[in-house]
């Protein structure tokens, strides 16, 4: 088990780097955005490994899937920054408006104020899939969360519930406060 977290965290290491290079540098977008889909199925694949690993580890998947939306928005805000957004007739190339289009992407908004250059259509698209897969994981995770939280309340308010209980520790002492009749 440890041997393949380990090998999930490299390949997300290695597709973090070959996305930042392919953005920064080399300007393909489609291989980012391929680089982050296959980011998210590395992620997948070491949720059951990181709950069988850690059960309560629901707190640190969801950071990491914070981690992943702010990186993967950002790299294609940098692609529609480098491309232009078209506003008008003429592409702009504002900061603002290429967040704006990628956060609108990603959450599958679609406002349609701005659209990506003809050359992204497709990156756009591969976007909003991943976001659309990131976001149902997450809510997904949160889900876990709640039924393995209520699952464990269950366990104690039954284990209260049981007759003939007492809620006194091995030394004698009592949890409870004394009653009146005490």
């Amino acid at each position: 088990m440890v041997a393949s977290m380990a090998m999930l965290q490299m390949g997300l290491l290695v597709c973090v780097t070959a996305a930042l290079v392919t953005s920064l540098y080399l300007e393909w977008p489609l291989a980012s955005a391929a680089l982050l889909l296959l980011m998210l199925v590395f992620f997948v694949k070491g949720i059951p490994l990181n709950l069988a690993w850690n059960e309560s580890s629901f707190g640190r998947l969801l950071r990491w899937f914070a981690y992943y939306w702010a990186f993967a928005i950002a790299i294609y805000a940098v692609h529609f920054y480098r491309s232009g957004v078209s506003v008008g007739d003429p592409p702009t190339s504002r900061v603002v408006d290429a967040l704006y289009l990628s956060i609108a992407n990603w959450t599958t908004l679609g406002a349609g104020d701005l659209l990506p250059p003809k050359r992204l259509r497709l990156a756009a698209a591969l976007e909003a899939l991943t976001g659309t897969v990131s976001i149902a994981l997450a809510i997904s995770l949160i889900w876990l969360w709640c039924e393995e939280t209520l699952s464990r309340s269950r366990k104690y308010v039954s284990r209260l519930d049981e007759p003939g209980k007492s809620m006194r520790k091995p030394g004698g002492e009592s949890k409870d406060p004394p009653t009146p009749e005490e």
